[in-house]
Parts: C-alpha cells; sequence; structure tokens
C-alpha cells in the first residue's frame, strides 16, 4: 500500500497522519509539502525514509514519528529540519544515526528506544 506521488499538490497541508495502515513507503514527494508541521506514519511496514523528504530546507516540520516501522537508516538530510521539536524513530532496526543530528537544534524530544544502535 502507497500514498499518491502526487501528493505533493496538496501544498497546504499542515498535518499528515497515515498511522496504522500497512504503508511500505513514505512517497519522496511529501518533501514539497513546506507547509507539512506534523508527520507521523507509525505503525506500518516502512523500510527507507527517501532522503529528498527533507532536502528543502524551507520544511517546517516541527514533529516527525515514524515509530513501529522497518527502518534501517536515517538519511543525513533530516539535518535540514532546523525548526523540528520531536522526533521519534522508536521500535525500529537503526544500527546508526546520521552525524546530521547534531544540527536539529530545536529539538526537545527524542526517541529511538528499541533499535539496533551500537
Amino acid at each position: 500500500v502507497e500514498l499518491p506521488e502526487n501528493i505533493d499538490g496538496l501544498v497546504g497541508l499542515g498535518k499528515l497522519d497515515v498511522s496504522v495502515n500497512k504503508l511500505v513507503a513514505i512517497p519522496p514527494a511529501l518533501g514539497k509539502c513546506v507547509a507539512l508541521e506534523t508527520v507521523c506514519f507509525k505503525k506500518n511496514k516502512i523500510e527507507v525514509i527517501p532522503g529528498e523528504l527533507f532536502e528543502d530546507e524551507q520544511m517546517g516540520m516541527l514533529e516527525f514519528d515514524v515509530s513501529h516501522n522497518k527502518i534501517k537508516e536515517i538519511p543525513e538530510t533530516i539535518g535540514h529540519l532546523q525548526a523540528l521539536n520531536e522526533l521519534n524513530l522508536g521500535f525500529n532496526q537503526i544500527e546508526e544515526l546520521p552525524a546530521s543530528i547534531e544540527n536539529l537544534a530545536s529539538l526537545a524530544n527524542f526517541y529511538v528506544p528499541y533499535n539496533k544502535l551500537k
């Protein structure tokens, strides 16, 4: 199951919650929805977070939750989310966090339990 690729047409979208579905992918085009403040993909079957999702430095995302998926890697571009306040990566298969995590100066809540961090 996937979200439509043309989701970038929702330019005014402020909150997206598609929790508890059977989604296997996050469409890279979602990164063009720069009005998004809250994104929740928890409890799906996602394995990859596309780096394009965070490429636009104008994105003002405040909350990003991809907990309870099958994610193994976080893209370096996540460091572009200067306004990000809450990040939930818990219950995945992440072995290493990108160095760009240190660029998230506004991050107040960071959850990474039940992963494979070394």
